[in-house]
């Protein structure tokens, strides 16, 4: 088991992965939905219902304007659109559906995008975050910051699990209720119980 210190709890590793619990119990493959939380989706419909009103309030702006304004207001229009359709487009393209743990990867899948299927020796750890926890979010810029992109669409305003790999670009977060990701964390734990009850226990 890797050494712990308070500042860096890592949950999950390659090796741990490799030697986990669901091994043994022959669980994999085995499906972990996404979490969309009630907060996330009002989040959701006001920024929609801003785009709405804003998007109407240019073209309404058009239809009264005098001639001579028309062509600078239907240019902002017409950005209004590109730019907003292009945001929800990225967001749709990129919201996680689940995760799938096989004998050998994870495999994330999205709305848009296609399965990334990431073997478990590429994976550097996996970690349970709180969005509110200060020490998480110090650890994240401390190791991560301006060195690993992450997809994903985090849909809990409470928390999310991040899967980081050895490479910059294919890192991925995603948002599980606490059971799920409880369940996630203990499925692939050591088979150890002490370890296992170690690491369910820091879930947040």
């Amino acid at each position: 088991m890797p050494a712990r210190h308070d500042t860096e709890k890592v949950e999950l590793t390659a090796a741990l992965l490799s030697t986990c619990v669901g091994l043994e119990l022959q669980a994999f493959p085995k499906e972990y939905p996404v979490y969309v939380s009630p907060s996330f989706k009002c989040y959701a419909a006001v920024c929609s219902a801003l785009v709405l009103v804003t998007t109407g309030f240019h073209v309404y702006d058009l239809s009264t304007s005098h001639t001579a304004q028309v062509p600078a207001v239907l240019l902002v229009v017409v950005l209004n659109v590109c730019y907003f359709a292009a945001l929800f487009l990225f967001v749709w393209w990129w919201f996680p559906t689940k995760i799938t743990r096989t004998v050998d990867s994870i495999v994330i899948s999205f709305k848009g995008a296609r399965d990334r299927v990431l073997p478990l020796d590429a994976i550097t750890e996996i970690r349970a975050l709180s969005n509110f926890s200060c020490t998480d979010s110090m650890y994240m810029c401390k190791h991560y910051a301006c060195r690993k992109v992450f997809w994903g669409v985090p849909s809990s305003m409470l928390r999310r699990l991040v899967i980081i790999t050895n490479t910059c670009c294919a890192n991925y977060q995603v948002s599980m209720t606490q059971a799920t990701m409880r369940e996630f964390i203990r499925d692939n734990s050591p088979a150890d119980a002490t370890a296992q009850a170690v690491m369910v226990a820091e879930v947040v």
